[in-house]
């Protein structure tokens, strides 16, 4: 499980061979079940997870009491609810396991005792931030046919392992829709 973080961090991040070691013997394992909550509304953010295998989503309930997929992470992927861990306020958001999961986790107080830790996290945010950008873009500016054509070219592989009505969440479409739009397709 660690060889992958080991390559992120080697592929990605100019760190030298004992940083890197130092850096990923700070992770630890844990595995969170298919449905099961990483993080849920109202608590406090202090771990980063690396997905080495399984796909997670973060999502909210809108007024009308509707569960909205917000984004999908999966392998060789961080995730946390970025504002919860930097203001250490409750979380507003859940983030939910839709496949059983193997995380590499590490806790904020020992991430901030890291030397470098700031700048590797910053490069972190910013890539994730980048991502997050442009999918929500493209999400707001597509039919839906499109949507799900750029979805399946970007992520086909969390098509086929995740429930359509998360997806259709995300689309901001009905799961009759978007299995509609799948059959024309």
């Amino acid at each position: 499980m660690k060889k992958l973080l080991t390559n992120y961090f080697q592929n990605n991040f100019d760190l030298s061979s004992e940083k890197t070691l130092s850096l990923v013997s700070s992770f630890q394992p844990q595995m969170v079940e298919h449905g099961d909550y990483f993080l849920k509304e109202g608590e406090i953010s202090n771990t980063i997870c690396f997905i080495s295998e399984g796909v997670m989503r973060t999502h909210k309930f809108n007024e009308e009491g509707n569960d909205v997929t917000q984004f999908f992470f999966k392998e060789n992927q961080f995730l946390t609810d970025l504002e919860s861990y930097r203001t250490s306020k409750p979380s507003k958001q859940y983030i939910q396991a839709i496949t059983d999961c193997r995380l590499l986790i590490i806790k904020k107080q020992k991430a901030n005792n890291l030397p470098g830790w700031e700048k590797i996290f910053q490069k972190l945010v910013q890539q994730t931030l980048l991502r997050k950008i442009s999918n929500q873009r493209a999400l707001r500016n597509l039919s839906a046919k499109k949507k799900y054509e750029q979805f399946l070219d970007t992520d086909s592989d969390i098509l086929q392992r995740v429930p359509l009505k998360y997806i259709a969440s995300y689309f901001g479409i009905a799961p009759q829709s978007l299995s509609r739009i799948r059959r024309s397709t």
